[in-house]
């Protein structure tokens, strides 16, 4: 990317207006762009989605200075929501007035959702057209709440100690796995149940609020856990 300065534009989102409360599946959150030069960083803020999905940016390009946005889940369902901010640099673009078109995967589907669109003009000069992806963000993300149409079927009450520093016992009263989701929507390998209680060493994970979904073959329970004592 370029290092020059700066330019914040008067943006034309589809979808402008702050996400409303409470989170719902798939809110379009808020779009804008920041121009530097021949290249853009396109936002995605205050976005609602599965909490335990990570995505991958990809940018095409049809022509005509259109840019397509598709923010692809590469996680698995977690049964709850969040907030994420979701930005994509994209370099090497032409000067001229561009739209891009935002679209991402729902999660455990490969349907493609549209959220809207941004309008930007790059002004700055470009040696050749060549959109490419330079950088990727995503945010941590704090669970906002269970969808209704994802209903857990229970509350995971045991987990113990709670907080926790070197193992936490976990008890289920099926067989089944258990995952455990970092606050920035990141996940362990799931856990196998293989008896009515399950132990799990937690001393080498960073400080922090962890979800745990237990996965029974009846049913599906939520619950939190914190991570203490990290040297």
């Amino acid at each position: 990317m370029k290092p020059l300065a700066i330019f914040f534009l008067t943006l034309l989102p589809a979808f402008a207006a702050a996400q409303a409360l409470p989170c719902m599946d798939g809110d379009a959150g808020i779009l804008k762009a920041e121009v530097l030069n021949n290249s853009v960083i396109l936002h995605n803020d205050t976005v609602c989605r599965n909490c335990g999905a990570l995505y991958s940016m990809q940018i095409t390009s049809p022509g005509n200075h259109l840019l397509s946005w598709l923010q692809r889940d590469t996680g698995q369902a977690a049964f709850c929501l969040c907030d994420f901010n979701l930005s994509v640099t994209v370099d090497s673009l032409e000067a001229g007035i561009y739209t891009t078109f935002v679209y991402y995967t729902a999660a455990e589907t490969d349907d493609t959702v549209y959220v809207g669109s941004i309008s930007f003009e790059i002004t700055g000069p470009a040696p050749f057209f060549s959109p490419s992806v330079q950088d990727q963000y995503q945010s941590p993300c704090m669970a906002l709440g269970v969808p209704s149409e994802r209903d857990p079927s229970g509350i995971l009450q045991k987990i113990y100690p709670n907080p926790a520093e070197g193992k936490i016992t976990i008890e289920s009263e099926e067989g089944g796995k258990i995952f455990i989701i970092a606050s920035n929507g990141r996940q362990l390998p799931p856990v196998e149940i293989t008896g009515a209680t399950t132990t799990i060493d937690v001393s080498a994970l960073p400080d922090g609020i962890y979800l745990v979904r237990v996965v029974g073959e009846r049913r599906v329970q939520m619950g939190r856990f914190i991570k203490v004592g990290s040297v």
